[in-house]
C-alpha cells in the first residue's frame, strides 16, 4: 500500500484517496438493498401471498357456510309456520270480538318478532351484497 501512496505522491494528477471509500460504502448499501430485494422477491412475498390466499379461503369458507348453511333464512320460509299458528287465534279473536292478545297474550310480540326478523334480514342481505361487491372474490349466492 506504502509503494502505491509514494507513487501516487509523485503523480501530478489530484486523486482523491476517499473514492475508494465511497465506492465501497456504495457497494455496501447497495448489498444491502440487493439482500432486502432478493429476501422479498424469492421469499416474502411468497409467503404474503400464501397467507392472503389463506385468509381469502377461511372468509370464503365462513361466508359460504353462513349464507348456504344457516338457519338464516328468507322470511317467507322463515315466518311462514309462526304465521300459520297464528292465523286461527286471530280468526278466533275476530268471531269473539276481542283481541287477539286477550286469547294469547304473547300475539303482538309473535307479529313483532316477524317484523323484526323481516328488517334485520333485509339489513343480512344487503351487509352480504356489500361484503361480496367489496371482496372483490366472494361468490354471490
Amino acid at each position: 500500500m506504502q509503494k502505491i501512496l509514494d507513487k501516487l505522491a509523485k503523480d501530478k494528477r489530484s486523486v482523491n484517496l476517499n473514492t475508494a471509500d465511497e465506492i465501497r460504502s456504495e457497494m455496501e448499501r447497495i448489498s444491502d438493498d440487493l439482500g432486502l430485494a432478493s429476501y422479498y422477491a424469492y421469499e416474502r412475498f411468497e409467503e404474503i401471498s400464501d397467507k392472503v390466499a389463506e385468509f381469502k379461503s377461511e372468509i370464503s369458507i365462513e361466508v359460504d357456510n353462513q349464507i348456504v348453511n344457516s338457519e338464516v333464512t328468507y322470511p317467507e320460509d322463515k315466518l311462514q309456520g309462526l304465521k300459520e299458528m297464528l292465523m286461527p287465534v286471530e280468526h278466533v279473536a275476530e268471531s269473539l270480538g276481542v283481541n287477539p292478545n286477550e286469547l294469547m297474550p304473547e300475539f303482538d310480540e309473535a307479529l313483532e318478532l316477524m317484523k323484526q326478523y323481516e328488517e334485520v334480514y333485509n339489513d343480512y342481505r344487503d351487509a352480504y351484497n356489500t361484503l361480496v361487491r367489496e371482496s372483490g372474490f366472494l361468490a354471490q349466492f
